[in-house]
């Protein structure tokens, strides 16, 4: 008796937890292209990646995840991941426009970079989606990620 109650009870919380947090299919504004590091003459170190807007309302502002490691598997900021902002409220991002984005990531690291070496972005996506019309779209987990 114990054991059917436990695998009624288990059923019960995959059934509950796949209502609760639905599949989403696609997201409403990706990450097109491959994100990359350029490395400028006065030692910053810019991230240049690609946005578009798949929905037909403009995007004023959005938040990125971003997880960089160096070769060796190990993280090159202060932390395993770190948050930014795109402020576009004078410039919105229209509907179905791709545009691209340069970020100064210097802020987030704790001791020189390398130029010469490789890095690989695990992983990055929009968390946070701001609109025109005052309507907000957040996926803290990453669940859009394409």
């Amino acid at each position: 008796m114990k054991k059917f109650v436990f695998i009624l009870l288990v059923g019960f919380l995959f059934s509950f937890c796949s209502c609760v947090l639905p599949k989403i299919s696609t997201s409403p504004c990706v990450v097109c292209g491959e994100p990359g590091l350029c490395f400028l003459e006065n030692s910053s170190v810019v991230f240049c990646f690609s946005v578009e807007n798949k929905l037909s309302k403009s995007v004023t502002g959005a938040d990125f995840i971003l997880s960089l490691f160096d070769e060796d598997g190990e993280p090159v900021f202060k932390t395993d991941w770190v948050k930014f902002r795109l402020f576009l409220e004078n410039e919105p991002l229209d509907g179905y426009e791709i545009r691209e984005f340069c970020i100064n990531l210097d802020e987030y690291f704790d001791a020189d970079i390398e130029t010469d070496a490789s890095y690989i972005v695990d992983y990055f996506y929009a968390s946070r989606i701001e609109y025109e019309d005052g309507s907000v779209i957040e996926d803290p987990f990453g669940r859009w990620c394409e």
